[in-house]
Formats: structure tokens, C-alpha cells, sequence
């Protein structure tokens, strides 16, 4: 597997915010929550009703989750205060920590709570923003995760944008989390009638995951085929098969489960074109640097195999021209760059997790031209967000990335 590592350097700041010369390109955007306004009013009262505890919080207390809550973010998102430290958040801010929208200032507020409607504002314009900057760098096409609904992507797009989301599709069970397609009918012909979701992805069980969604469009005047995901959360890089010594990882188990349906889809299209895209969890170019000097452990599709690792699962070419090329990332150079992936402070925790796959088949009719996800920097009212701020409201927490295809 070709190892493509690019680091640039004073350019660097220009290519985040901005590149209006790019080619007809693919983007892959993580919304982080994105809620229409009817949502957010309905995600308010369902919380407001329980005190804005969550489902284990409430279990701990002995009550029923409220069926209201049903298909809504968890009472403690977008509560701007720092992940992970709930504990000492909750010591310091008292009850107020179940008062909100509240934006007292703490040693724990990172950003604004934004249950507050007109802080949640902010966050669209930011993503208005971010989707108008990706429209005039010649992107025409955005595969989205954690999306409520159409009509919430619809707000942020630009005119003459499409959206076809998830949402009420047959059988996708009610969640926050939804995935979807934002698309340029006058920059790329995508075929409406093959969107459909992938209901394997979200396993059985008491707490399903997310869908995955395909669907065909036309790259350069031919037929190829997508499957966007947005994959198990958990298990970013630690082998999935649990070592020796690790303590068993239901999110890893999951995570493997759906690396196998993954490569069931590939497997199928074997010498077609296609582009895997979206949101996986998993540090592909680390397995991918890992793997790509080793000879690869040939699972096939058999039940049961062990999983250990996404790529050798599916780059096994088994069977014959079922290869497939992730993309390289735009990396970080200069002092403190050490070659890690580039992309906007606001966006640091998730970097190196989103990421476009494309087939063998794909990339051979693409020819040798490097092809580099690049990050798309936020922006509020044309200027750059600032870093370290507790006032400012980032669109995501994850950069949206973007490659020509051309």
C-alpha cells in the first residue's frame, strides 16, 4: 500500500481557511449534533422535564427515562463544559450544573451552552459558513454524520444545495445521530432513486448504532458507487481483538462486527469504482502505516474471523481487484508539526478520523496524481474563531475535510 505523506509548510494557514481554485471535489463533515429549531425546542423541554439528567443518571435515581426523550441528544450535550471531567464539573458547579441553559463561567466552560437558542445560532452560521467555503473551493458533494433531520441541513446549505438524510427513512430506528448527503445538482449528477440506508450497520441490541447510507453518483461522467458511514465510537486505535492484558472492549467488538459488513460491501463491488466516506472512529493511516510494509493476513469474508484491524480486513484482495486506498491527509510541518494531520484547534480531538476510501478500480481510472484530504478552517462572520476562548461557539468538533477527485 503506497504510503503518500505530504507536509507543507508556510501555506499552510491559506489551505485551512480557504482554497477557491480547487477542482470538482468530495467532502466529508461531521455536524456534531445538528439540531432544526423545532429539535432544539423539543430536545429543551424533554430534558427541562427531567432536570437535565441523563438516561443513567436517571437509572441511578431509580426513574424511568421519559419517552419524550426518545430520538434526542443526552441531556449533558452541548452544555459547553470541558469532556470527560463530569465529575469535577459536577462538584464545582453544584446544581447549577443541572440548570441550563446556564453559561456561568467555571474552570470547566470551554464554550457556551448552547440549549440557549441564540448561542445556538452561532453554531449554523459557523457551519453556513463552512458548507459556503467548501461550495467555492469546488466541493459538490458532503457526506454528513450526526444530523436530526433534513431540514436542519437544509438551513446551513447553500442555495441550490440537496439534502437526503436518514431521517424517517424505512426501518432506521429514532436517533440523534443520523446520517446524510448534501449535494450540487450543477456540479455532480447524483442518482436519487439509489439513495437507500444500510440497516446492518446498526447491529442488534438494545442501543442501536448508526445507518450507514449509499447511493450512486457520477465522478468524471462514470458511475460510482458510496457507502457513507459513521462507525463505533471507542476503539480509535488499540487493536479490536483485545490483546492479552486489555480488558474487554464492547465498543471494539462492535467496531470489528461492522469492519466484516464493510468488507462484505467491498468484496461485492470487486474491480468497480467506489469511495467509502464518513466519520469511521478509527485511525486508518496509522493501521495503514502499520500494516502497509507486512504481508497481509487473508481473512476473506469467513464467519468468525478474528479481527484485529480494519485494513487488513479489507485490502486483502480476496477476492481479485477488491483493493482499495485511503487517502492520505494534509500533515502538519514546522516546529511542534511532527507530520500529524492538519486541521483547526476546534477540530483537534477527532483528527485523523475522518477519511475517504476509494476502490483500486477507482483510483487506477484517477491516474497517479496525489490526492490529499484537505481541512476546511471555521470561520464566524468571515474571520477565523479564535482559540482557548470559552465564548466562542465552534460549528463541530470536527473539521470538515475535502478532496478533489478530478
Amino acid at each position: 500500500m503506497q504510503k503518500n505523506l505530504t507536509r507543507l509548510g508556510g501555506g499552510l494557514l491559506a489551505a485551512l481557511l480557504l482554497s477557491p481554485a480547487q477542482a470538482a471535489g468530495i467532502a466529508t463533515w461531521n455536524l456534531a449534533w445538528l439540531l432544526d429549531q423545532a429539535s432544539h425546542s423539543r430536545w429543551v423541554a424533554a430534558c427541562d422535564s427531567v432536570q437535565w439528567r441523563t438516561a443513567r443518571e436517571l437509572e441511578q435515581e431509580g426513574k424511568a427515562m421519559s419517552a419524550s426523550l426518545r430520538g434526542l441528544p443526552y441531556c449533558d450535550v452541548h452544555n459547553g463544559l470541558e469532556y470527560g471531567r463530569e465529575a469535577k464539573c459536577k462538584a464545582e458547579l453544584g446544581e447549577v450544573y443541572y440548570q441550563r441553559p446556564n453559561q456561568q463561567a467555571s474552570s470547566c466552560r470551554v464554550a457556551p451552552d448552547l440549549a440557549d437558542w441564540k448561542q445556538y445560532e452561532r453554531k449554523l452560521q459557523g457551519l453556513r459558513e463552512g458548507f459556503a467555503a467548501l461550495d467555492k473551493a469546488g466541493v459538490t458533494l458532503v457526506a454528513l454524520q450526526e444530523v436530526s433531520n433534513d431540514a436542519a441541513v437544509q438551513a446551513v446549505l447553500p442555495e441550490g444545495w440537496k439534502v437526503r438524510t436518514t431521517a424517517d427513512m424505512p426501518g432506521v430506528p429514532a436517533m440523534p445521530q443520523q446520517v446524510g448527503v448534501a449535494w450540487k445538482p450543477a456540479g455532480i449528477k447524483l442518482d436519487t432513486a439509489s439513495i437507500k440506508p444500510v440497516l446492518e450497520l446498526t447491529l442488534e441490541g438494545e442501543r442501536p448504532l448508526r445507518p450507514g447510507l449509499t447511493f450512486s453518483a457520477k465522478l468524471n461522467g462514470k458511475a460510482t458507487d458510496f457507502l457513507l458511514v459513521h462507525l463505533k465510537a471507542g476503539c480509535r486505535s488499540q487493536p479490536m481483538d483485545q490483546p492479552s492484558g486489555q480488558k474487554p472492549n464492547q465498543a471494539c467488538s462492535a467496531l470489528a462486527q461492522q469492519t466484516t459488513l464493510l468488507e462484505r460491501w467491498i468484496d461485492e463491488r470487486a474491480g468497480k469504482r467506489f469511495v467509502v466516506i464518513g466519520d469511521f472512529n478509527r485511525s486508518l493511516l496509522r493501521e495503514r502505516d502499520s500494516y502497509g510494509t507486512k504481508p497481509l493476513v487473508q481473512f476473506g469474508t469467513r464467519e468468525n474471523a478474528v479481527v484485529s484491524a480494519m485494513l487488513p480486513e479489507w485490502n486483502d484482495n480476496q477476492p481479485e481487484g477488491s483493493t482499495i486506498v485511503v487517502l492520505d491527509h494534509l500533515r502538519k510541518d514546522g516546529e511542534g508539526g511532527d507530520g500529524l494531520v492538519a486541521g483547526s484547534w476546534h477540530c483537534g480531538y477527532t483528527k485523523g478520523i475522518d477519511h475517504v476510501v476509494i476502490s483500486g478500480a477507482l483510483a487506477a481510472d484517477l491516474g497517479d496524481a496525489e490526492r490529499i484530504v484537505r481541512p476546511m478552517g471555521f470561520t464566524l462572520d468571515g474571520k477565523p474563531l479564535a482559540v482557548r476562548d470559552p465564548s466562542v461557539v465552534a460549528p463541530s468538533d470536527h473539521c470538515a475535510r475535502y478532496v478533489s477527485l478530478d
